[in-house]
């Protein structure tokens, strides 16, 4: 109830669908009733009388009965999937809200697959779950609160008998339902397993057929199918023996009742119509009951499934993300004070780092792999937050702000590009919603991306596959290059944005870059020192911290780790 409660939040004007719905139940249950008299009537009074006009209106009276029935379950099934495909679409919308709210680590620590399945087929299941139990449980319960009402009135002790089975099925299958229960956990856990194994193959299928490595995951792949299909084995084979344990126990007492009842016949206790009348209310009732227990059968499942999806709402989004004070401009001064930043596996990716940049001014950050270059750049997004010390920004403190209208401000270019299976344009204008097709073309122009975007067979219109995937590396750069300078940011950001570039377009995007960022702070992050000369400001990082600041004159006059760079780079051009 706690759930069903806490589901039927997510539902507008939930309370009119059940009002409604629960009126309907109601009149299911009461049109229910007088079809056992009916058919006691023509046992008793029609048949034996040989009064075929009697039999003609009593039989009439059954077909009416199970007409109205069948036209308010039509309403009522109507009605329950209205109310299960709107709580199925709030719940996706929600969930999917709250996923890309997450701090980022927890991308980095789920696989994709693992939320897919959660967004798409866990939420089915809760769908199922509200619409079954909404079904499943209050009709039977109002049939047989009405049928055993009747029933005792007319006699108790064949009322007995007819209800005899339910007492014994709830205590002969209280084991099995819990085993199912812990199953069903195991397999949803399997399950995401399987999906996530997939999705990472599937994301990753060139590596796959360039290394021929082929065989290897199919194996892989088949053993968590197999894995998968064990969990399923075994959860069919503990459903059957629920089911197959309601139904041997349904049929003992069926037979008990017909025992019981012909001996009542026979003393002349009952006549013949009651008999048959209580065996029309055994029938009414009994598929209600078997209704009942199938939905306690198929109950671990889908509660499993309600609990993973609500489990997803229960992360914490990001600090900041939507509180906090609001950035207007991003164009003034960035400070790093005292910065120390250790990622939650205990990895240090900061330490002590101090730098500051002046509005306006092009600083580069250069260093080794894993020398923490690219945690500078989250850390001025706010995807992660300092351990220790404060990053300002046109003097307010990087904590205090609200952490949508700083990204507003800041455009940056990733190594890797990351782009969508959409169109050219819908990829563009992500970055701004309301940029006319002139304003994309001048884009694509300053990044070296509008001859090639024209030669495509439907231009802005042509979909470049999930993750740009029918264009070249460099040609997926240009575009995202394009996207940050159609948003046109106060801060730009590029980590390590050109080097899938040839030397041709590197140059003339740097030429582009450094026309739009006249009189705005730029952060360059790169390897290939020659592309960072112009720099006014040169941060060196080693082992997670600064070892040299300086611009490129002065830092190649000096012994360190940058003049080593660039040496060992000239050196290697140069041969």
């Amino acid at each position: 109830m706690k759930l069903l409660l806490q589901l039927g939040k997510l539902v507008p004007n939930i309370k009119s669908y059940l009002i409604f719905f629960i009126i309907s139940l109601l009149l299911v249950g009461l049109i229910n009733i007088p079809a056992p008299f009916l058919f006691a009537s023509i046992i008793d009074n029609a048949l034996p009388k040989h009064n075929q006009s009697l039999l003609v209106i009593l039989v009439s009276g059954l077909l009416l009965v199970e007409l109205l029935k069948n036209l308010l379950n039509l309403v009522n099934a109507t009605l329950l999937a209205n109310i299960s495909e709107q709580l199925i679409a709030t719940l996706r919308s929600k969930m999917f809200k709250h996923y890309v709210d997450l701090p980022f680590a927890y991308f980095l620590e789920t696989p994709s697959g693992k939320m897919v399945n959660r967004l798409a087929t866990e939420t089915e299941s809760v769908g199922d779950f509200f619409r079954k139990t909404l079904w499943a449980v209050p009709l039977p319960f109002i049939t047989t609160i009405m049928g055993t009402t009747v029933m005792v009135f007319w006699n108790w002790k064949m009322a007995i008998f007819v209800l005899l089975s339910m007492p014994v099925t709830i205590i002969a299958t209280k084991g099995l339902s819990k085993r199912l229960r812990n199953l069903r956990h195991d397999q949803r856990n399997q399950q995401e397993s399987f999906q996530g194994a997939v999705t990472e193959a599937m994301d990753n299928i060139r590596v796959i057929k360039g290394f021929a490595r082929e065989e290897i995951f199919n194996n892989e792949l088949g053993q968590e199918a197999q894995k998968f299909a064990d969990f399923n084995l075994h959860s069919h084979f503990l459903s059957s023996c629920l089911r197959s344990s309601t139904t041997v126990i349904q049929l003992a007492a069926k037979y008990i009742f017909i025992i019981f009842g012909a001996y009542l016949v026979i003393h002349k206790d009952i006549t013949l119509g009651d008999f048959f009348a209580f065996k029309f209310f055994q029938e009414i009732i009994e598929p209600e009951i078997n209704t009942l227990f199938e939905y306690f059968a198929e109950l671990p499942m889908q509660t499993v499934s309600i609990k993973r999806a609500m489990q997803i709402l229960e992360y914490n989004i990001e600090s900041g993300l939507d509180k906090g004070q609001t950035l207007k401009h991003a164009k003034g001064d960035i400070k790093f004070e005292n910065i120390n930043l250790i990622y939650p596996d205990g990895t240090k990716a900061l330490t002590d780092i101090n730098f500051y940049i002046k509005a306006g001014e092009t600083i580069a950050i250069i260093g080794p792999s894993g020398s923490g270059k690219s945690s500078i750049a989250s850390l001025l997004l706010g995807i992660y937050k300092p351990t220790s010390g404060k990053i300002w920004i046109n003097n307010y403190d990087l904590s205090t702000l609200e952490l949508r209208s700083l990204r507003k401000h800041i455009g940056i270019i990733y190594q890797d590009a990351e782009l969508f299976n959409r169109s050219v344009r819908d990829n563009l204008k992500l970055a701004n919603t309301e940029a006319s097709d002139t304003e994309i073309w001048q884009a694509l122009e300053m990044a070296s991306a509008m001859d090639f975007v024209k030669q495509l067979p439907m231009g802005l219109n042509s979909i470049i596959g999930n993750k740009g995937v029918k264009l070249s590396g460099g040609q997926k750069q240009r575009l995202t290059i394009a996207r940050t300078i159609l948003k046109n940011p106060d801060v730009l950001i590029l980590d390590e944005a050109t080097s899938a570039l040839d030397s041709i377009s590197e140059k003339a995007i740097q030429n582009a870059m450094q026309l739009i960022s006249k009189n705005k702070t730029s952060i360059i992050i790169a390897h290939r020192l020659s592309t960072i000369s112009h720099a006014d400001k040169i941060i060196v990082l080693d082992k997670s911290k600064i070892v040299q600041i300086g611009n490129h004159q002065d830092l190649l006059k000096q012994d360190g780790l940058y003049k080593k760079l660039y040496s060992s780079q000239m050196d290697g051009f140069n041969e």
